[in-house]
């Protein structure tokens, strides 16, 4: 499961962990720059697959 898969935002911070056979991640936006919109608490990943698979810009 690569983060690049889900977004390619060079302002965007990733912190995951691996748990079994998924990874979880959280995020934040490098200061000073905000999300346009709402990201999720955690960014899950199985299977090659995201969940949720949107991630805001950071603007």
């Amino acid at each position: 499961c690569d983060v690049r898969k889900l977004t390619n935002d060079l302002n965007i911070s990733w912190v995951c962990t691996r748990i079994k056979k998924q990874k979880e991640c959280t995020i934040k936006c490098i200061e000073p720059k905000k999300f346009s919109g709402i990201a999720a608490d955690k960014y899950t990943c199985r299977r090659g697959i995201w969940t949720p698979n949107h991630v805001p810009l950071c603007i």
